[in-house]
């Protein structure tokens, strides 16, 4: 899983770079409740996230970053909007490698931003 958290220069522009650090640490706390144990997860970028989760199908896999999504929605900003990332997922091939699979799930993240952002798209 990659995701993105939309317009997050705004958030920073908009409320301050420590208000826009409790966002990330905020987004922290909810991968770490809906995440399993065995996930690991961590930075990648300046408001993207990577995720990696051993065993699970694609299908879970998607279940598991729209329950993401759908908390991430409940952090609401003081202008009362709520905060909202895109999300890309998708599963190990064979022959896959770093560069595959990560290639992969950008371009599938991008297009959860490109078709209205706040969605999670799996393939």
């Amino acid at each position: 899983m990659l995701f993105d958290l939309d317009h997050f220069k705004r958030v920073n522009d908009a409320f301050g770079h420590t208000y826009g650090d409790k966002i990330l640490m905020a987004t922290a706390d909810v991968m770490k409740k809906f995440l399993p144990s065995y996930a690991q997860y961590g930075r990648w970028g300046g408001e993207e996230f990577l995720i990696v989760v051993n065993n699970v199908s694609l299908n879970d896999a998607c279940n598991i970053a729209q329950h993401i999504k759908n908390a991430l929605n409940t952090i609401i900003f003081p202008n009362k909007k709520p905060l909202s990332a895109s999300f890309g997922v998708t599963q190990f091939k064979r022959d896959d490698n770093f560069t595959t699979i990560l290639t992969r799930v950008d371009q599938l993240m991008y297009k959860a931003k490109q078709s209205g952002r706040n969605l999670v798209v799996c393939g």
